[in-house]
């Protein structure tokens, strides 16, 4: 797809395709681009087995420019070359670092990746592919390797410029993806060698995002897949919390993005895809989006007036990372400053949504 001409570069996107359209970020993409004039038709696709979906289906199902099928993505995709997708957003995942059913998570993340970019392959105008990525594709040995310094609440960075990758903005896209991660960091690296191969051979443009933690509204309450929910739901009833690993203190850091936010930034890429197209970005809070989980306790303390009581388990599990912070510096060359919502204004929206 030739998209040279900034002004008509949205302009020319008139069916979207999302994988997992039903699932926390598909369905709030899907919303978002319903409200964009461009935009004739979104196709969402999704198995709806996982908790959350339903009540998510309900909402799309009153959106007239959305179309919501089930559908199993680790299956061949059939009856959809009538749409003529001019963008496909492929947010399909099993997004479980700590799973049981290994096999069933590889053949969800991988085989859905593969039936879609043979489904791209053969459309005679090949659509632009987005790849929802993770940062977990970097490898855990070496975030475990970067050197701290233990403050009251949070850990602090002591050797930065000493490792690949690592800057004083966080983890950038050269830290190293090819060591041990985990089954799911795995299955989302090899996705991204996928889709780079059928790019290659297929002329297939793609964008591929290693996002950090992306939270928002209507997000599930585990602490898996919905931290600021968990500990704010938490809160709220009353319910014991726990910090796990790193000496049992709370004091591990991340970095946080709201979904709106996940919009605007993809809609900032769209607009100038030869700035992207088939480049690697790095997206997420950055520095000044960051939090402890002693830190997030402070502030769900704060917002929900009431306060739990906290245990402590000293044993790390080998897929937790102490740090993880997304340098965005690839992105901001390319597409600008950006400013995004802060952890406080996205905690006082969730406990708004689940107080609502």
């Amino acid at each position: 797809m030739n998209l040279t001409k900034k002004k008509n570069s949205l302009n020319k996107i008139k069916n979207i395709l999302i994988t997992g359209g039903a699932g926390f970020v598909g369905h709030n993409l899907a919303l978002q681009f319903e409200k964009k004039k461009f935009v004739k038709k979104i196709v969402c696709l999704d198995n709806f087995q996982r908790n959350g979906s339903l009540n998510n289906k309900k909402i799309l199902l009153k959106k007239k420019k959305i179309k919501l099928i089930k559908f199993d993505c680790s299956k061949k995709f059939k009856n959809l070359s009538k749409y003529k997708f001019d963008l496909i957003l492929h947010c399909a995942s099993d997004p479980s670092v700590n799973t049981d059913n290994n096999y069933k998570m590889f053949q969800s993340n991988l085989m859905s990746t593969i039936n879609l970019l043979e489904f791209a392959s053969e459309q005679k105008k090949k659509p632009i592919i987005v790849l929802f990525s993770s940062s977990r594709v970097y490898s855990i040995n070496n975030l475990k390797k970067i050197k701290y310094k233990k403050n009251k609440s949070r850990l602090k960075i002591l050797n930065y410029n000493k490792i690949d990758g690592l800057t004083k903005f966080g983890i950038n896209e050269k830290f190293s993806a090819t060591q041990i991660k985990s089954f799911y960091g795995s299955s989302k690296f090899s996705s991204e060698q996928i889709f780079c191969e059928y790019s290659k051979k297929f002329s297939l443009p793609h964008i591929i995002n290693r996002y950090g933690i992306i939270t928002g509204p209507r997000q599930l309450s585990t602490p898996s897949q919905g931290i600021f929910h968990f500990w704010l739901r938490s809160h709220i009833e009353g319910n014991n919390l726990c910090y796990t690993g790193f000496g049992g203190r709370g004091i591990q850091v991340r970095d946080a993005i709201d979904i709106e936010d996940v919009f605007k930034l993809l809609i900032k890429q769209l607009n100038k895809i030869n700035n992207c197209q088939n480049k690697v970005f790095n997206i997420g809070g950055g520095l000044k989006n960051t939090f402890s989980l002693r830190e997030l306790t402070s502030m769900c303390n704060k917002i929900t007036g009431k306060h739990v009581k906290i245990k402590s388990v000293l044993k790390t599990h080998s897929f937790d990372v102490p740090f993880y912070v997304s340098d965005c510096t690839r992105f901001e060359k390319n597409f600008g400053k950006i400013k995004l919502k802060s952890i406080s204004t996205m905690l006082k929206d969730i406990y708004l949504s689940l107080k609502s």
